[in-house]
């Protein structure tokens, strides 16, 4: 493994180890597939009781089967945290679940933002992903206009503009191809190539791994990409994601990240923990709040930040709408209080 992979993940373990225990997990290949079947926010399929809890008569004849039992409600408490994990990510339209689908996306979201004493503007973003033709599904035509930004970026809100229009125009799209490998449930690896659509050209290689363990009340999300321009040199991100179901329709999910570019040869870190509350299955609500940081000239927070989003499905789980007014405490301004209010509206098409 490469020495800045190895610092990485390091790094950002260092971060989860301080604040939550970690209890052992299951590397058990059949811990995730019965639940793909899955959608919405249900607590778990009925056709997968039947592979949860054996039937009890041949349990008394059958060793293995008795052990099955033991095994059951562990298995059934992983099924359901990860289920409902998943619908959620379903519902925010998350990069991570899209992104290596077997089908085709199009994610296209726009952002009005507003600050005290920061600029207010527009920004927009889009994704696509168009699985290609007789190529049994192993490769994809990408579109995107910021591959290698982190998911939760801090400076989201910089390069704001004065219209939607006009944001759509500023950002700079890459396009690619890119193949995953691996089985689901276990390592998934993804490789690509691309190049930047607008002048200057600026090609691109990456290449990324990613897993999903389960706990027995804990799920587990790895995540790590390496990126090469032809220009700004070499990116890492990294990204470990942990999950707990507290009630029926409560999650609880803890999210570090380590971004290091050849550029800049320092880490910008973030710690941010959400709460998500499901209302039906048209509205969810979150609350979060985080820490960011860098670690030049030594490892220390630059901002913190505190938000509360409400997400509502307009339309058939295309056309969302959400409202997320937010605190934010800056160092450069002496970590003094600014309110701030994003208003989003995101198309989501699949295929």
């Amino acid at each position: 493994m490469p020495a800045i992979v190895r610092r990485h993940y390091l790094l950002v373990s260092a971060w989860v180890l301080l604040l939550l225990p970690i209890p052992a997990f299951s590397d058990d290949p059949a811990v995730t597939s019965p639940f793909e079947r899955c959608e919405g926010f249900s607590e778990i399929c009925p056709e997968t009781v039947d592979i949860l809890l054996p039937d009890s008569a041949g349990a008394v004849a059958d060793e293995e089967s008795i052990f099955s039992l033991l095994d059951g409600p562990s298995e059934f408490i992983g099924f359901s945290l990860n289920g409902f994990a998943r619908s959620i990510d379903e519902f925010l339209a998350d990069e991570k679940l899209y992104y290596e689908s077997s089908g085709s996306f199009i994610r296209i979201k726009v952002d009005s933002i507003w600050w005290q004493r920061s600029e207010s503007g527009f920004l927009g973003s889009v994704r696509m992903k168009l699985k290609l033709p007789r190529t049994n599904e192993k490769y994809k035509l990408v579109i995107e206009s910021d591959p290698d930004k982190m998911r939760d970026a801090l400076d989201s809100d910089v390069d704001v503009q004065n219209s939607p229009v006009e944001a759509a125009d500023k950002q700079e799209y890459f396009a690619g191809l890119q193949a995953v490998a691996g089985r689901k449930d276990r390592w998934r690896y993804r490789a690509g190539i691309g190049v930047k659509l607008r002048s200057p050209v600026d090609s691109y290689v990456r290449i990324g791994a990613r897993r999903t363990y389960l706990f027995d009340i804990w799920s587990l999300h790895l995540d790590e990409s390496m990126y090469w321009f032809d220009r700004a040199g070499q990116t890492v991100n990294t990204a470990i994601e942990l999950n707990r179901r507290l009630q029926s329709d409560l999650l609880f999910r803890s999210s570090s990240q380590a971004h290091w570019t050849e550029a800049n040869d320092y880490y910008e870190t973030s710690q941010v923990f959400t709460l998500f509350q499901t209302l039906d299955e048209n509205r969810l609500v979150s609350f979060q709040a985080g820490v960011y940081g860098q670690s030049e000239p030594a490892m220390h927070a630059t901002d913190y930040r505190v938000s509360m989003s409400f997400r509502k499905n307009l339309r058939r789980k295309y056309l969302f709408l959400e409202l997320i007014p937010q605190v934010r405490y800056q160092k450069i301004n002496n970590f003094a209080a600014e309110r701030g209010v994003v208003l989003r509206l995101e198309w989501f098409f699949q295929g």
